[in-house]
């Protein structure tokens, strides 16, 4: 019986660890590297239109092939944190692939992303 535990035990270990999730790329300072939140997405809103936000590699947001004036103040493992010029966050969330939701404070108001076509 003792065997049979150490085995399932030493089975479910290496399992756990092939499953373990990517981390994201970090530079050697421990930051992550901002050029994961580079791309484009699409979103439905609240009216069923479908919008498409992307990133540039400079990290400016654009919404609807319009540039979003404003800069970006946080950005970490799991979120982009932009302020626009009407002090409200827009918030760019991700997941160990990348980015899966756009949180609009001005709106108050989260929405999935999906990759654009």
């Amino acid at each position: 019986m003792r065997r049979r535990t150490v085995i399932l035990f030493a089975a479910s270990l290496v399992a756990g660890l092939l499953k373990t999730p990517k981390k994201h790329k970090e530079l050697p300072n421990g930051k992550t590297d901002p050029r994961f939140f580079v791309g484009s997405w699409q979103y439905t809103d609240q009216e069923n239109r479908l919008h498409y936000l992307a990133i540039n590699p400079d990290l400016e947001l654009i919404i609807d092939q319009k540039p979003v004036k404003g800069n970006v103040e946080t950005i970490n493992a799991y979120q982009l944190i932009f302020l626009d010029a009407l002090g409200y966050h827009l918030i760019i969330k991700a997941n160990e692939i990348g980015p899966v939701a756009f949180f609009d404070e001005a709106d108050n108001v989260n929405y999935s992303l999906n990759k654009a076509n």
